[in-house]
């Protein structure tokens, strides 16, 4: 299996598309006091646990799009790795421009820091490369769509998508002030609003890939595939909280609140990652 050769400036110009959608994607990130914090503070089992699961989302939303037609698993990965060491590189650069990463700084303090900007950089650097590149990468996606499972092919999109737009509030204060006064009934109240949002931009708006969802979910109906949706968002929710330690050493019930707040944006994300991340691989696997 052999990796495709590109041509110098192409892949420059490529690399540039990458690093342009990782900045586009975690600029905000990279000014947030909070996350520096919780960069500092995170363990390295966290920090290592946040790694692996952006490098898996990156596999299952590389089989759709990404740097290159990867035409199997090893360029695959090869793929996701240039992504993740783009992502780092990017939220590193940054960062020490803007004082955090410091030489007299510890090693434990800027690695935290680096490592979670970069992780989500890396996200935005795939996304970006996809979205604001040329038709090659829907080539590409045209070729892998037939090994790609439809379940990832739809469920990638959307973690992808929850990502992005709820780890701008994760790391915010606001999370836990509103998740501590609020009621029951507002958190029951925030969840039923979260889905009908979801489930208005999946089956009742015109954006690009609405045609395709609803062809694709058919099968399985409007209420499914929007549960599915906020699902994911959850889930992307539950782990974000816990990666930055928005959970340590609190009860159950404040966790639960706590998801609960950070999943309305995170269901948005979902949604629109599902209708605009998705939209192309989709077109070839439908047609």
């Amino acid at each position: 299996m052999t990796t495709a050769r590109r041509p110098i400036p192409d892949t420059l110009r490529t690399y540039a598309r990458g690093v342009a959608g990782g900045l586009l994607f975690s600029l905000p990130l990279l000014y947030t006091m909070e996350l520096w914090s919780a960069g500092h503070a995170a363990s390295p089992w966290r920090l290592l646990a946040l790694l692996f699961g952006a490098i898996g989302l990156l596999l299952a939303y590389n089989w759709a799009g990404g740097l290159r037609a990867a035409q199997g698993w090893s360029e695959n990965i090869f793929e996701a790795a240039e992504e993740m060491c783009l992502g780092i590189l990017t939220a590193a650069v940054v960062l020490f421009l803007l004082g955090q990463v410091a030489p007299a700084a510890s090693p434990g303090e800027w690695i935290g820091r680096v490592t979670i900007e970069g992780a989500i950089a890396a996200i935005g650097v795939s996304v970006g490369t996809e979205q604001l590149g040329d038709s090659e990468g829907a080539a590409g996606a045209g070729g892998r769509s037939g090994r790609l499972p439809a379940v990832v092919g739809e469920l990638a999109p959307a973690a992808l998508g929850a990502m992005l737009i709820a780890a701008n509030v994760a790391p915010t204060d606001e999370v836990a002030i509103v998740a501590s006064q609020a009621g029951q009934l507002h958190l029951v109240g925030l969840m039923i609003v979260s889905t009908l949002t979801a489930g208005l931009l999946l089956n009742a708006s015109d954006f690009r890939g609405a045609d395709r969802l609803a062809r694709r979910d058919a099968g399985l109906g409007p209420l499914r595939g929007t549960a599915v949706t906020y699902s994911v968002a959850f889930v992307v929710a539950a782990l974000l909280l816990w990666v930055i330690g928005q959970f340590d050493g609190e009860a159950p019930s404040v966790m639960l609140a706590r998801t609960v707040v950070l999943a309305f944006p995170a269901a948005l994300g979902a949604a629109a990652g599902r209708l605009l991340l998705g939209g192309d691989a989709g077109n070839h696997r439908a047609d």
